[in-house]
């Protein structure tokens, strides 16, 4: 009796301890928001739920801050929407403070303490501009997966809860208008995947095109002999995508081999490869080296992707200006010898 007790006990300390590892390895904070954007994405498909994230910074409006305080300080809002929604934080109010600070004079701890709270706010912010946010606060929702849905228009005036979720809410025949599509392109013939592809690509603007690029490679790799005819705007953007991300590194040369590799896919007219050789060689250009040979070689498989396309000749004015500045700068340095 005394070990079933013993037993009995010690199942119930297992049980709680781990409720309680649950809890803490959730990444929530006290209020019910995640603000590890990956953890919350594992936590939205675990529970096949969509994501609502929610930006705000130093720059919100004086008029919005109760509203951001009752949605942020309290957990009203998140256990509100808690049966459809993961609910994600960025908060921004105090990153020129924390990305200003200086190591010097800080102990070993301190250091690598500081340098996780800045890194964590430059993937926050990474993520933030990603989905285009431009103006705070902001309320976007997106899918279980990440990908970018609709913004939600809160009245930040608004002192009830209950109102943030309606106006939440008001968007929820948006949500499952995209999941019922996002279902579609994943299921049935070339063609109809590729349909719903195309709406959904029809729907999403141009600036938050890079949380959709991976959307964007399934329907690449859904149809590989362009049946539809379409599959070359996915080639383009991910291309488009992909190059920027590493110029943005200021990776050129990286940047510039995207738009090469992306070029030789045969689903390509001449033309778009023409144009995606002619980005590559941009890249190049405003790279800053004199990587004469390099680019003149881009500019003439460009010129040779389409000889005659409407922009053939442009090119290859481009290409005998490239020559002649070679020819320039080899001059003057000979002269300098």
């Amino acid at each position: 009796m005394k070990k079933n007790k013993i037993t009995g006990i010690a199942a119930a300390l297992i049980c709680v301890l781990s409720l309680v590892l649950s809890a803490c390895s959730s990444k929530k904070n006290s209020n019910g928001w995640y603000t590890d954007f990956d953890e919350a994405k594992k936590a939205a498909k675990g529970h096949n739920k969509s994501i609502v994230l929610f930006v705000n910074s130093m720059y919100d409006d004086d008029s919005t801050a109760d509203g951001v305080k009752l949605l942020t300080e309290t957990s009203e809002f998140t256990k509100a929407v808690s049966e459809d929604f993961v609910c994600v934080h960025f908060d921004f109010t105090n990153i020129q403070e924390i990305m200003g600070k200086s190591l010097e004079g800080l102990t070993g701890k301190e250091q690598k303490a500081l340098e996780a709270q800045q890194q964590a706010l430059k993937t926050k912010f990474a993520y933030a501009d990603m989905y285009a946010v431009r103006d705070t606060p902001c309320a976007i929702i997106l899918s279980k997966e990440g990908f970018y849905i609709t913004q939600v228009k809160f009245d930040y005036l608004d002192t009830s809860v209950s109102g943030y979720k309606g106006c939440l809410y008001l968007e929820i025949g948006t949500v499952e208008d995209f999941n019922a599509l996002l279902k579609k392109a994943r299921k049935g013939t070339v063609p109809e995947r590729m349909a719903a592809y195309d709406e959904i690509y029809g729907s999403v603007e141009e600036m938050v095109q890079p949380s959709m690029v991976a959307l964007w490679k399934e329907a690449m790799n859904a149809d590989k002999n362009n049946i539809s005819g379409s599959a070359s705007k996915y080639v383009m953007t991910c291309a488009s995508v992909e190059a920027y991300e590493k110029i943005n590194e200021r990776k050129f040369d990286e940047g510039a081999q995207v738009f090469q590799k992306y070029s030789e896919d045969n689903r390509l007219s001449g033309e778009e490869k023409q144009t995606l050789l002619f980005y590559s060689a941009q890249v190049l250009l405003s790279s800053g080296n004199a990587q004469y040979d390099k680019i003149a070689l881009v500019l003439q498989a460009a010129i040779d992707a389409d000889p005659e396309s409407q922009y053939a000749e442009t090119l290859k004015s481009y290409l005998a200006e490239m020559e002649s500045n070679k020819a320039a700068v080899e001059a003057a340095s000979a002269n300098e010898k």
